[in-house]
């Protein structure tokens, strides 16, 4: 499959385009299913990285949960680059991508940031259901001190993906466009205003999705490719529409 651009990157609103309704997943869906069958393995491979580092860095007792929060984007944002130049370049071209992605720290820094805002929230999600001292097992990786159902467990975690809505475009914005985070989140508020039907049916969508993982954790391997994938395919469709059919 052949991806290419339709002209320059911009926005939404500077294209002139009007709001997108909520049948438009359907097309984000579509799109993401043939970006995902371009290299299927090597996609999966791709979003499962920052997963296994993640999971390396969180052995570092005491803080290796808080570290692995602010360490992981800047892999996310390696295996996005590498995304967007197979698709428009024919390769992934690690070496090239980790160029780019290093050449734009400032906005890793930012993702970094935003990530660790999102486990706040689910950090202070868990001290609402269950307790401070259940919070504090969270942020530090005790899982003995944790004591929450599976029903509790996957409310935690899927408190993450509500203010991932105000993310939706900021991480691409900022990693293959160079926008500051500032930015991208005013661009991805306006967005909201204007096209929060897709936006908000797929949030949800990826709400049940996450919080299903707790009882079927083989999920995670439809889960990541699938954000990965879908996420992607909305960006191009909204800043760089996709033409091939």
């Amino acid at each position: 499959m052949n991806i290419e651009m339709a002209g320059d990157r911009g926005d939404l609103f500077a294209s002139g385009r009007k709001g997108l309704r909520w049948t438009r997943v359907g097309t984000w869906c579509a799109q993401g299913w043939r970006i995902f069958r371009v290299a299927p393995v090597r996609i999966l491979l791709l979003v499962l990285a920052p997963i296994v580092f993640e999971a390396l860095v969180q052995l570092t007792p005491g803080a290796g949960i808080v570290l692995s929060k602010f360490l992981t984007p800047a892999v996310s944002a390696w295996a996005l680059v590498m995304l967007d130049h197979k698709l428009r370049r024919q390769r992934f071209a690690p070496g090239a991508t980790a160029r780019q992605t290093a050449l734009r720290w400032r906005q890793v820094v930012g993702l970094a940031l935003a990530s660790f805002v999102v486990f706040s929230i689910q950090v202070a999600m868990a001290a609402l259901i269950g307790s401070p001292a259940q919070a504090v097992a969270l942020a530090v990786g005790d899982v003995a001190g944790l004591g929450f159902s599976r029903a509790e467990m996957g409310a935690v975690l899927a408190s993450g993906a509500i203010p991932m809505l105000f993310l939706f475009f900021v991480g691409p914005r900022m990693m293959l466009d160079g926008l500051g985070l500032w930015q991208a989140i005013l661009e991805n508020a306006r967005l909201l205003k204007r096209c929060w039907q897709p936006m908000v049916f797929y949030s949800l969508a990826m709400v049940l999705m996450l919080a299903a993982l707790v009882w079927m954790p083989l999920l995670l391997l439809v889960f990541l490719p699938a954000g990965f994938c879908i996420g992607y395919a909305a960006y191009r469709d909204v800043f760089a529409p996709v033409l091939d059919a």
